[in-house]
Formats: structure tokens, sequence, C-alpha cells
């Protein structure tokens, strides 16, 4: 037989907790089997029912500091490094909807009562319901029954099945307006393409802001740069007005996750 010792040797605290608490819960029914087997006719022994109370909550505690270790093992944990801006990359994109007349099919108790309100300014729509044509149509049929000795077959459900004309917003195109690459030119601040709108069209708009950033990347254990290729980090912007305050050439504070994901950037004082 191994001793435990041994079979705890190598493994961290919680690790070896969580192993510990597991043997106690697996054992724990075979050992209240043995103890109910020697005691089937006597009353139970009080030092056994403490014992075993004490084992449930020693494995309570192990059970839930391994799952408070594991949560927070799960957590990134970030780390302050160097670095310089050398790239800006945006994109702003302009989709046009159109609010167009359809045909669908409904039961009547489905059709909007309200007849179709068009746009104003891309607001104040309502899709609504005319034209409508209605016909009877079987709804469902129940199957037969067997009731004692006759058999009973109700009639078929029908319901009234419509056709009417709705309107409804569909995609009609899109313009985009990328600034990707420094090589194209100039830094170039981000702009909205203009587009000409319809009588019964929308625009939505969406948009997209990202800092390159050449990371001075560190040895944890001796602190000293490492000398490898030089590593390219990018960070998402949230708004066009903090995007415009970082410059190519500018020295800043990243905080970067042990998965190698920036988190934060600050200017370096």
């Amino acid at each position: 037989m191994v001793p435990k010792h041994s079979l705890m040797k190598g493994l961290s605290l919680p690790a070896a907790t969580f192993h510990l608490a597991a043997f106690m819960v697996i054992s724990s029914p075979f050992t209240t089997f043995a103890n109910e087997k020697l005691t089937c006719n006597a009353q139970l022994n009080p030092r056994n029912e403490l014992r075993r109370a004490a084992i449930g909550t020693l494995a309570m505690v192990a059970v839930g500091s391994a799952v408070v270790y594991t949560n927070n093992q799960s957590e990134p944990k970030t780390e302050r490094t160097s670095g310089t801006i050398v790239d800006r990359r945006w994109k702003h994109t302009v989709t046009i909807e159109a609010f167009e007349k359809t045909q669908k099919t409904a039961w009547l108790e489905e059709v909007p009562n309200t007849p179709p309100k068009l746009p104003v300014n891309g607001k104040g729509e309502v899709s609504g319901a005319e034209n409508i044509v209605c016909r009877e149509e079987l709804f469902r049929r129940d199957p037969c029954r067997l009731d004692h000795r006759e058999s009973s077959c109700p009639e078929a459900i029908y319901r009234e099945k419509c056709t009417f004309d709705t309107y409804v917003w569909v995609f009609k195109e899109s313009f985009t307006v990328p600034h990707s690459d420094r090589s194209l030119g100039p830094e170039v601040e981000p702009w909205w393409p203009t587009v000409t709108l319809g009588p019964l069209e929308r625009p939505s708009f969406s948009k997209y802001y990202e800092v390159r950033i050449l990371l001075d990347i560190t040895d944890r254990q001796s602190n000293s740069p490492v000398v490898t290729e030089p590593r390219l980090g990018t960070y998402e912007v949230a708004s066009e007005e903090e995007f415009l305050k970082w410059v190519p050439g500018q020295k800043v504070e990243v905080d970067l996750t042990r998965f190698g994901q920036i988190k934060g950037l600050r200017k370096l004082k």
C-alpha cells in the first residue's frame, strides 16, 4: 500500500487539499457502511458521530478553498510594461436601410390591426398591414379516439389565413472609409463618408479605432530586456476623442495580461 504522503508529494497546497477532500468524500460511504455493520444491533458510538461530523466539515472547507483558488487562477493578472505607439488605425462605416413593402402570410389574429405609416427622416414608421385578403384553411384535425365501445372523431378546425402587405427595414448598401496604414500617406483624422438618403431611407453608423504599440518586453527574472524580435500589440480604443490622444512615436505605459492582451494604456510620465 502506497503511503498517503507519497501521493501528495509534488502537489501545491490547494491541489493537495482538494485531493485529500476528494479522498475523504469518496471513502466516507464505505466507512459509514463498515460502522453500521459493526453496530447493527447496538447504539451508535458518539465518538464515531463526532468523527464523521469533523470529516464532513473538513471536506467542505477544503473543497471551498480549492474553488476559491481555481477562480483566482482563472482571473487574468496584468503586469506593467512600456512601449512606443507606431501606428493608428480606424474605420467608419455608414449602412443605409430602406423601408420597403413586402407581402406576408399569417393567421387573422396575428395580422397587425393598424395601417402602415411611412417614416419621416428615418423615424416614426409603423409596419402595419394593408390589402388584407383572408380565407378559411384547416388549422387542426384531432385524431380519432376510442371511447369505451364507440369511436369519436372530432370535426376539423378551420381558421382564417390572411395574406397582406406590410413594410420592413431592409439593407440597401454600405459605405466604409478605412485608414489602416501610414504608408497610404500622412496621418489623417477620422471622417465619415457623405451619403444621400432617399425619402424612405435611414442611416446607421459603426466605428472602430485601434492603436498599435511596439512593446518593450522584459525578462521577469532579471528584469532586463529580452533579446528577441520586437513584439507588436494592438489596443482597441472606445471613442474617437480618446483615439486622437495617441500619436505615433509617443511613449506609453501598458497593462499587459499574462495572455498577451493589452488591457490599459497610459501616457508615460
